[in-house]
């Protein structure tokens, strides 16, 4: 099987650079690299890269990039990450013996990241140990595997933000899962996020779109929470402030810095809160 990797980026810089190098390292060979981008073309042998200053969202990037793919699985890549060597051999693997149409990995935290993105990183890490092994109904494109049958029976991404990357997998998850297709959740299929050096005003303007995009996709689909954003999972994170998260994560990364993370969940709470009430004055305005 031919696995179509497939990156949108943004501005040409060493993560996407050190993203490219953790694919061409892979132990599985049968692959094509895709970039594609509103701001630099990458001059990279074995290499396909798309520049197109009128893309505005990693949505329609994605989407061009699957129709210059020949791969039978698409392999979905955020720029600022870096895959364990075995990553997508385990992904092929997992695809011949499950009856699956989408796979989405496990991110772990960034090795050289600023306080804020390692304390999140290491909650997320520890939102996929909860969440475990299984089938799912949404997957973030962090990494995602999805058979191309699939992905172009449903039409694609569709972007709901500019600039920024926000709701387009969840709105597409959810639509393969009205279709009837089978998600899969696995921990086997690493990859480090290296997104920690964003600041702290940009993560809380990230955050308010989240919390508005899922009032959107509420109105849209009727549905709040997920295997991602479970009941239990929003409690420990708004009422309990992640605590529960701390308790558990402590002994396994045996820093300090992980205390720091209820701070981050107290303003993450606020992010929310601005986010929802937007959400729901613009689905009111536009009905």
């Amino acid at each position: 099987m031919i696995v179509s990797v497939i990156i949108p980026f943004r501005k040409k810089n060493s993560k996407v650079i050190n993203c490219i190098k953790s694919v061409k390292k892979q132990k599985y060979k049968k692959i094509e690299i895709i970039t594609l981008s509103d701001k630099s073309k990458l001059e990279i042998n074995g290499l396909k890269s798309y520049l197109n200053p009128k893309w505005t969202g990693a949505g329609e990037k994605r989407n061009f990039g699957v129709k210059k793919s020949k791969g039978d699985i698409l392999f979905f890549l955020d720029s600022d990450c870096i895959l364990k060597e075995d990553a997508i051999e385990k992904l092929v693997d997992l695809f011949k013996k499950l009856d699956v149409h989408a796979i989405s990995g496990k991110t772990l935290a960034p090795k050289h990241g600023n306080l804020l993105g390692t304390v999140t990183g290491w909650e997320y890490e520890d939102r996929f140990n909860q969440m475990g092994e299984g089938y799912v109904s949404v997957a973030a494109t962090t990494c995602l595997g999805v058979l191309k049958d699939a992905f172009e029976d449903v039409g694609g991404f569709q972007d709901y933000s500019r600039g920024e990357a926000t709701g387009e997998d969840w709105d597409f998850s959810t639509r393969l899962v009205l279709k009837g297709y089978k998600i899969y959740h696995t921990n086997k299929v690493l990859v480090t996020h290296e997104h920690g050096d964003e600041s702290l005003g940009h993560w809380f303007k990230r955050r308010i779109q989240h919390s508005k995009y899922r009032i959107v996709h509420k109105k849209k689909y009727g549905k709040l929470a997920d295997e991602y954003s479970s009941w239990k999972m929003l409690i420990s994170t708004t009422f309990l402030f992640c605590i529960p998260v701390v308790i558990r994560m402590f002994p396994k990364v045996r820093d300090i810095r992980i205390f720091s993370l209820p701070f981050f969940a107290f303003l993450r709470n606020i992010a929310w809160s601005v986010g929802m009430i937007s959400g729901w004055i613009e689905s009111r305005r536009i009905s």
